[in-house]
């Protein structure tokens, strides 16, 4: 035995649909979730294979020594092919002494056949680098903050019975895409592991096959930056729209205000439109 639906929290519309077409509906609803996710994924691996190939121009160490002289970082660049990313140490170091003319840098007191600025090149390319690392979480908050509106939206058209059913599978598959997205994608483009079938198609294809230190560092860190995006950005939507209803109110009220009338003693009566 079953207790019956409060009047209030019935759908009295929707029930003239039949239950295959609820289960249709929902069928859709679904395709679309698996497409949301794997747009994200593929935006994260084309991400991560952007970085990986600007890391090939000038690889950066876990460390940088304590002390570097400019010719060690020429020729570890030059003759090493960047074998222990010391341009990269020498360049950031310029760069944080001296941020206004570290780019004038030039290596011809080392090779006078040297035209190249390298600390210019390492600078648009570390930019760059820096700019799909943290890029990743920010289309990933924004794919998720998509997702939340466009479920709320097609959430009617399953057509359910219930207000409750409503809001259980809204949030249910707005609740999966956000933890995919978050944590799951982000594991699937990092970790290394033989899996072939996988790895054809880029995942389990990472560079950290244990939870070393650089993980925590690169990989750890942009979780905690995406869920920083996530918290502070979700509440904003319902600060807007309660701004937004408030302006509207006072446009409406012609720029008055509402004031508390002095003569009522529970002080909760309102006069409208004085100034």
């Amino acid at each position: 035995m079953e207790t019956a639906d409060l009047p209030e929290n019935i759908n009295w519309p929707n029930l003239s649909v039949s239950q295959t077409s609820i289960k249709i509906r929902k069928f859709f609803i679904w395709l679309l979730v698996a497409i949301v996710l794997i747009v994200a994924l593929a935006t994260l691996l084309r991400l991560n294979a952007e970085a990986e190939k600007l890391d090939e121009n000038f690889r950066t160490p876990e460390t940088c020594p304590n002390t570097l002289s400019k010719t060690d970082a020429y020729e570890d660049y030059s003759e090493f092919k960047q074998k222990e990313g010391l341009m990269h140490c020498y360049c950031l170091k310029e760069l944080v002494n001296d941020p206004y003319s570290y780019t004038d840098i030039n290596f011809k007191d080392i090779n006078p056949n040297e035209e190249e600025k390298i600390c210019e090149k390492w600078f648009v390319n570390y930019s760059a680098k820096t700019l799909y690392k943290w890029g990743g979480p920010t289309i990933a908050v924004a794919i998720n903050q998509f997702v939340e509106f466009l479920f709320k939206s097609f959430a009617r058209w399953e057509c359910h019975y219930t207000i409750n059913d409503y809001t259980l599978y809204t949030w249910k598959k707005i609740f999966l895409v956000k933890f995919v997205n978050i944590s799951i994608i982000a594991l699937l483009a990092n970790i290394k592991a033989d899996f072939k079938i996988l790895n054809d198609f880029g995942l389990l294809d990472g560079e950290y096959n244990e939870l070393s230190p650089d993980w925590f560092r690169n990989v750890g860190g942009t979780l905690c930056y995406t869920l920083f995006l996530e918290i502070f950005f979700s509440p904003q939507k319902h600060i807007i729209k309660y701004f937004t209803t408030i302006t509207k109110r006072w446009f409406d009220r012609r720029f008055r205000c509402d004031v508390k009338d002095k003569s009522d003693p529970t002080g909760e009566k309102v006069l409208t439109n004085k100034k």
